[in-house]
């Protein structure tokens, strides 16, 4: 919020001060003071004069901020290039488990299909057996 003026809601590129202290982006203040304004746009007292001078602290801290700002942009897309690259391989590498997994649904149904059949061949035989035990 510091790093805005006040006036223009932009981060501050040439930050300059006021007679009262106030930060402002150079460009935004001297078009208010231009358009006849000779009171401060934070306090809105009759400032005692419209001089500005550079801030230079404030313009270090917004040239730390920039270079601290751009460091974490670079740091968080190669975060979002590594993770993309991990997803994928997480991807492939579950895709390959489905298709493990379909396989083995397969065998287990073909393998309880034939115990069906050879269950049902042996309830025949055994009903036959008996069928033929009880008419002798």
């Amino acid at each position: 919020r510091s790093l805005r003026c006040p006036l223009s809601g932009g981060i501050m590129v040439e930050p300059v001060m006021t007679a009262d202290g106030a930060s402002f982006e150079r460009r935004a203040i001297s078009e208010y003071f231009e358009r006849g304004n000779t009171t401060s746009p934070v306090t809105g007292e009759e400032l005692p004069s419209l001089q500005v001078v550079p801030n230079r602290a404030l313009q270090q801290a917004l040239h730390d901020y920039s270079t601290l700002r751009a460091a974490a942009q670079t740091r968080d897309q190669s975060w979002l290039q590594f993770m993309s690259v991990a997803e994928g391989r997480w991807v492939q590498r579950l895709r390959g488990k489905e298709q493990q997994v379909q396989l083995l649904a397969r065998q287990l149904r073909r393998k309880s299909s034939l115990v069906r059949t050879d269950s049902a061949r042996s309830k025949s035989e055994n009903d036959d057996a008996s069928a033929n035990w009880t008419s002798e």
